[in-house]
């Protein structure tokens, strides 16, 4: 279904059924928000490259101007009664039709968001706020398991039709602390797992997610919707996952905000895994302030990820009754005295001239503002991890050395961490291992790419899928001597 059924066929059924809860006023303001066909979008004569030509201008919403609003912003409007919930919801699902035919970065709504913002906006009218999100409308990549209408499939055709046992841990939370589930954002497939040559942010289920800044240019992934959505102004924020640059990558190419947690800070119960030493779930928004506040909803222990375990009783991890990571906000004063780290070498010496005298303005803001920064503090080995010409997740063996490449254990993880969430489905016949996804690619290249070739998104075929099938899971000295740790002993591996 187009996205402009799919969105007339939310907003129709939401809208009756929340009525019920917000009254006549709702129906509207379906009436004043959602725009009528063909759509007011026009193109400038000479668009910008870098962003600057207003191409898709954003309607203020109930007279608030959303476009770029912070969630302390959303807050004060709701709190104040310029906003509700519901204004959020569907303004946000106007700048959806508006903006994702050419960006593509909604996997799919959720059908129930308007009666969920109902309820919201009727908890805070009783005088219960949950904290900085409630009511706040917020995405998810499509690898993160949630259990309501929508689909988790990580952007694959094979887990079509499947159904999860349960929301993740990370939107269970996100719930609690009263946030609004506005939908799923489309991804690389398989998070970048199942081809070393293809098109970033496509997906065969989600198609090509392209950048709000430029739609030529690579938008950045595996959690490519997620940035493009919040980047547009299509949520509030969302949530991303990382293997090997995931967030932070999406996060550079959209000028978001992406926070990487340490592996174990944040649950990765009911996310499509790939290696349990790396994998993490992170937030992508506008400010550090956002991207505090979603960390804040979904770090924590969790009984069903025992990574997670070593953050319990830990002085470093700050209790959530306490503040959280909120509480240690602070503006550009607590640069004073702050000592950074340039790894020149590592890496900037490779970035074009534009970039680098970006950064280079950068240093000198900050160190206007009483930090240092200490030139060539290399990364130990660089020589052996960072490829001179260009990013490569599999740079040790390029070189004939597999002992030295991240890629190694990530490939036989995968095989085996695949196997058991797929365990965990029901209703997925095409996908009870990994063997199975790679038939259903092959049986269906038009669409999924099974072979080199076949489909222009994925160049390679699925010669991801097919390593990670080669390792068969196991873990010989190359994988422990690649994974850094001594044979048989990952520290919290189960």
């Amino acid at each position: 279904m187009g996205i402009r059924k799919l969105l007339a066929a939310t907003v129709s059924a939401a809208v009756v059924a929340s009525a019920t809860h917000a009254g006549n006023e709702t129906l509207d303001l379906a009436d004043s928000q959602i725009l009528q066909d063909p759509l007011p979008v026009w193109f400038a004569e000479n668009p910008s490259a870098n962003g600057t030509a207003d191409v898709f201008p954003m309607q203020p919403c109930n007279g608030f101007t959303l476009e770029e609003a912070t969630i302390d912003e959303l807050q004060d409007a709701l709190g104040s009664g310029v906003l509700t919930s519901v204004h959020l919801v569907l303004c946000y699902l106007q700048r959806i039709q508006q903006t994702d035919e050419y960006l593509r970065a909604i996997m799919q709504l959720n059908p129930d968001s308007l009666q969920i913002a109902a309820r919201l906006d009727s908890e805070r009218a009783a005088g219960r706020v949950r904290g900085p999100l409630h009511g706040i409308p917020f995405l998810v990549k499509d690898n993160i398991a949630t259990k309501d209408k929508m689909e988790t499939t990580a952007g694959s055709y094979a887990l079509l039709g499947s159904i999860v046992p349960r929301d993740a841990h990370v939107v269970r939370r996100l719930r609690e602390s009263g946030a609004l589930l506005l939908g799923h954002a489309t991804l690389s497939e398989w998070a970048d797992m199942r081809s070393t040559s293809y098109s970033e942010g496509y997906s065969a289920r989600g198609g090509q997610c392209r950048s709000a800044y430029n739609l030529t240019v690579n938008p950045g992934g595996s959690s490519s919707g997620s940035a493009v959505g919040v980047a547009a102004n299509m949520a509030a924020f969302a949530l991303g996952t990382e293997t090997d640059g995931s967030v932070v990558n999406p996060a550079q190419r959209n000028a978001l905000v992406g926070i990487k947690p340490t592996v174990g800070l944040t649950s990765r119960a009911g996310v499509v895994p790939e290696s349990e030493h790396q994998d993490t779930v992170g937030c992508l928004a506008r400010t550090v302030r956002d991207a505090t506040y979603c960390l804040d909803g979904i770090y924590g222990y969790d009984p069903r990820d025992n990574y997670t375990e070593a953050q319990r009783d830990n002085p470093d991890v700050p209790s959530a009754w306490a503040g959280g990571y909120s509480a240690f906000l602070a503006d550009r004063t607590a640069l004073r005295g702050a000592v950074f780290g340039l790894p020149w070498l590592s890496f900037w010496q490779y970035a074009d001239a534009d970039m680098q005298a970006q950064l280079l303005a950068t240093i000198s803001l900050i160190e206007a503002f009483g930090a240092t920064v200490i030139n060539s503090t290399e990364l130990p080995n660089r020589e052996l991890i960072v490829s001179p010409h260009g990013w490569d997740w599999d740079y040790g063996t390029t070189r004939g050395h597999p002992n030295e490449s991240s890629y190694t254990y990530i490939k036989s993880d995968f095989h085996a961490n695949l196997a058991t969430y797929l365990a965990t489905l029901t209703n997925a016949p095409h996908a009870r291992s990994l063997a199975d996804i790679v038939a259903y690619n092959a049986a269906n290249p038009g669409t999924s790419g099974g072979f080199p070739g076949a489909h222009p998104a994925f160049a390679s075929g699925q010669d991801g899928l097919l390593a990670a099938l080669a390792t068969r899971g196991i873990r010989d000295e190359t994988y422990w001597q690649a994974s850094g740790e001594e044979s048989g002993c990952v520290a919290g591996a189960g």
